[in-house]
């Protein structure tokens, strides 16, 4: 059985949001612009859902990994299925996402119930970015109906919020 290049699933992301006519390799020393994938590559660049093999190779011919396919599709989805995150605005958390305190949230209280919809609100205070363990506060889960309430403080750096619905400051 013959592996997918990278390339090829690639054109396929780009094919799929119809906006690829006219773009320019964009950075790679191994995309020639006479490619048939050159636009697909410089669409998948300028849209962040690749960053190449290093920072001035593609390598188009190689074989595409598993985890190479799935960040490619986590990365087209985020962007073009979900969408951007609504910003935060009068007192509201509008819902998924993860949210600078001091920056994009007030630190303070925050109340929440739990949308019927969701299979399992997941809430954490974080103390860095860096998407590890030790960057975590304080987390928890809820289930569908449940009234939560947090204080998210100053000395937070962020706050992440997954499937609990939009939080009102209180």
């Amino acid at each position: 059985m013959r592996r997918v290049s990278l390339v090829a699933v690639v054109v396929v992301l780009a094919l799929a949001t119809g906006d690829i006519a006219g773009a320019a390799v964009a950075g790679f020393t191994d995309v020639d612009e006479g490619r048939f994938y050159a636009d697909a590559v410089a669409w998948a660049k300028a849209n962040d859902i690749t960053t190449g093999k290093t920072p001035t190779t593609f390598a188009p011919d190689d074989p595409v990994t598993r985890g190479e396919v799935v960040t490619f599709l986590k990365r087209f989805y985020d962007a073009y299925v979900v969408g951007p995150s609504p910003m935060p605005s009068g007192g509201v958390i509008p819902g998924d996402g993860v949210w600078l305190v001091g920056t994009e949230i007030t630190p303070g209280p925050y109340r929440t119930v739990v949308p019927s919809g969701s299979f399992n609100c997941y809430n954490a205070r974080l103390s860095g970015l860096g998407n590890t363990l030790g960057d975590i506060i304080a987390n928890d889960n809820w289930d569908a109906g449940a009234t939560v309430t947090i204080a998210i403080d100053a000395g937070d750096v962020a706050f992440e919020s997954r499937g609990c619905g939009a939080w009102t400051r209180i």
